[in-house]
């Protein structure tokens, strides 16, 4: 075996280890978080008017106990707890401790716990335990996407017509903001945003507009559900997105909608198979350049 033959192999079986450590983490902050939610814990209105939980922060702190301490060089990035920079080059542990939070604290199924593996800014694992039904979802870069061991595949729709979607109808039924209208969909609705994509890995879903911008914690995981079940989610601009955090970029790490590709609507992200791009790129009015 070749010097290089035998690095890859340490970083695939440090990977599936990282992995083990990620799912793990996940099952045990998704079923603290479903304890807690029958105890009603206090809630209050963060600065930036998003809503936390004393259950959010008693997730977070066992997620940070499982996580750090098991890597302890890699950084560490949450919602709820900031940045902690990883030493050297390691990778970031990227953790939502809950994701729709407004649906838990309403004893909603429509939440889950999430992280995500960050290697140079992009995610390179990920896992979602989504409590209610069970279900733990994970991902690895280039070996697939999984729901409790089964392959993900995103659908084969090509028409945008009555495809399912997640997306709010007041913005699409602005008729001023499209160049063309938009043809009916099947709306649904989840209260995570993380969730959302998941369903979109599943082929339970085909689309996916958000009009705000998101955090990384509320895209990363997701994101490596949907690329490798086949499907793509993009930010406006074009641009791959990276997730870096500011202390060490100088800029912001969300996805913004300043860019003359939203000009035809203002959508910040979208999710999609593969095979629905064209039609939508055709939509939104979003270049296609030569191999993309």
């Amino acid at each position: 075996m070749s010097r290089k033959e035998a690095m890859a192999a340490q970083l695939s079986e440090r990977r599936h280890a990282d992995l083990d450590i990620l799912r793990r983490a996940v099952t045990a902050g998704g079923q603290l978080a479903a304890t807690l939610q029958s105890t009603q814990p206090r809630a209050w209105r963060k600065a930036d008017g998003t809503m936390v939980s004393e259950a959010d922060l008693a997730v977070d702190r066992l997620l940070g106990e499982r996580l750090r301490q098991a890597r302890p060089d890699y950084g560490w990035w949450s919602e709820e707890s900031g940045y902690v920079p990883p030493r050297e080059r390691a990778p970031v542990w990227l953790v939502d401790p809950i994701d729709g939070t407004r649906s838990y604290l309403k004893g909603r199924a429509d939440w889950c716990v999430a992280g995500a593996l960050l290697e140079d800014g992009r995610p390179v694992l990920a896992a979602v335990a989504e409590p209610e039904s069970g279900s733990l979802f994970w991902a690895m870069r280039g070996e697939g996407a999984y729901r409790d061991g089964e392959a993900l595949h995103v659908s084969n729709r090509r028409e945008l017509a009555q495809a399912r979607a997640f997306a709010d109808r007041g913005r699409l039924a602005r008729k001023a903001a499209w160049r063309q209208p938009w043809p009916p969909l099947r709306h649904h609705s989840i209260g995570s945003f993380i969730l959302r994509l998941a369903r979109i890995a599943a082929g339970e879903a085909d689309l996916l507009l958000s009009f705000t911008p998101k955090a990384p914690w509320d895209i990363a995981p997701g994101q490596l559900l949907v690329e490798e079940a086949g499907g793509v989610l993009r930010g406006t601009p074009e641009a791959p997105l990276r997730f870096v955090h500011e202390e060490e970029s100088g800029q912001a790490a969300e996805p913004k909608d300043d860019h003359p590709a939203a000009a035809a609507g203002p959508v910040v992200l979208y999710a999609a198979p593969a095979s629905l791009i064209p039609a939508l790129k055709a939509q939104l009015a979003i270049p296609d350049p030569a191999g993309d």
